[in-house]
């Protein structure tokens, strides 16, 4: 079985002191206990949503179709289903009222009020490496936002012991929007610290000879590709250039009492580029100390035989050949993914 493999640093997974990273509660191996403890405990996978769809975090909900934890490694593999749109080619569709662990998958022709259109994704966590691998089969999706959206709801809404709620109310497992005391490192409502806060922050692990591969490839270099990340409102009862929605959203957003929805959408520009070693050290240099939250996505170097090399780091990314045999129905089990990624460690990069 083939799999993709795409390897990220776990820099954040708990509880965050404002401006000092370095006070937080939980670790991250008790923070993915709970959290598959509390996957597989759910009674149905309907129930395991942790956060509304908006065009803050995905347009589709993301659910808990299974988990495993290993107290002997203290790794975690997450299976997740992405949820889309019913009307976009080959469809899967897991059962709603199952319980996570135990749902059927159908394809194509299924109940949408019984079945959530979408597809798996795979997560394998190794907290005490402080990384965590995510896989892509044929039959699977990417879903690293899905991820992101699905831990920080987790976090805020979810995690046991530390999410305090206000006491003596009645909530069943599916109604995680009470009203919120705080977070407790403890577990008890008077420890409720107003300066901790979630944070989630899983970052792609990149290459470390980035500007050695540059410089290697420098003379067969003859294009700059950059690509930019513009937010924009989606408005389609209006017409408006894109000069006009960027100026009216980054200036007076603030002022509309309506202020319409937002998109982001990415643009991508090239030029033709020979450059010379000072060049390509100045242009390594700066692109270095662009921050992600200033619209810069990529800077890629494309050669003649067009290889491109990101001034950002390569991803680590690997194509591996699995040994796994069964026949995959919808989704791999948690337990039966770990047993293959565990007994094949030595192929992971």
């Amino acid at each position: 079985m083939k799999v993709t493999c795409t390897a990220y640093d776990l820099d954040r997974l708990g509880y965050y002191k404002e401006a000092d990273y370095s006070k937080s509660f939980p670790g991250m191996v008790d923070m993915l206990e709970s959290l598959v403890g509390w996957g597989q405990s759910t009674t149905v996978i309907d129930n395991t949503k942790t956060y509304q769809p908006s065009f803050k975090t995905t347009k589709r909900s993301t659910f808990f179709a299974d988990g495993h934890y290993d107290p002997a490694t203290k790794e975690a593999v997450l299976v997740l289903w992405k949820e889309v749109h019913s009307d976009n080619g080959d469809i899967y569709g897991l059962s709603r009222a199952k319980k996570p662990g135990e749902g059927e998958v159908e394809k194509n022709s299924f109940n949408y009020d019984k079945y959530i259109p979408g597809f798996p994704i795979y997560f394998w966590f190794q907290p005490l490496q402080g990384r965590m691998l995510a896989l892509e089969f044929e039959h699977s999706d990417r879903g690293k936002q899905n991820l992101d959206c699905f831990l920080k709801g987790f976090l805020t809404w979810r995690a046991s012991p530390w999410c305090i709620f206000e006491p003596g109310k009645k909530i069943n497992e599916a109604n995680y929007h009470r009203e919120l005391l705080g977070y407790s490192f403890d577990g008890h409502p008077e420890n409720v610290n107003d300066f901790y806060s979630p944070s989630v922050n899983i970052t792609v692990q990149r290459d470390s000879d980035t500007l050695q591969k540059l410089l290697d490839s420098r003379r067969r270099i003859t294009r700059l590709q950059r690509t930019e990340e513009i937010e924009f409102t989606d408005d389609s009862a209006e017409e408006r250039s894109m000069g006009e929605r960027i100026y009216e959203d980054g200036v007076f957003r603030g002022l509309i009492s309506k202020p319409r929805r937002l998109t982001k959408v990415k643009y991508k520009s090239e030029i033709t580029w020979k450059p010379t070693e000072q060049e390509l050290r100045d242009l390594y240099d700066k692109a270095s100390s662009v921050s992600p939250n200033e619209g810069m996505v990529n800077l890629v170097a494309i050669t003649s035989d067009q290889d491109r090399i990101s001034f950002f780091g390569n991803a680590v990314r690997e194509d591996l050949e699995l040994p796994f045999k069964k026949t995959v129905n919808g989704f791999i089990g948690a337990h039966d993914l770990y047993s293959l990624l565990d007994n094949n460690r030595v192929l992971f990069p």
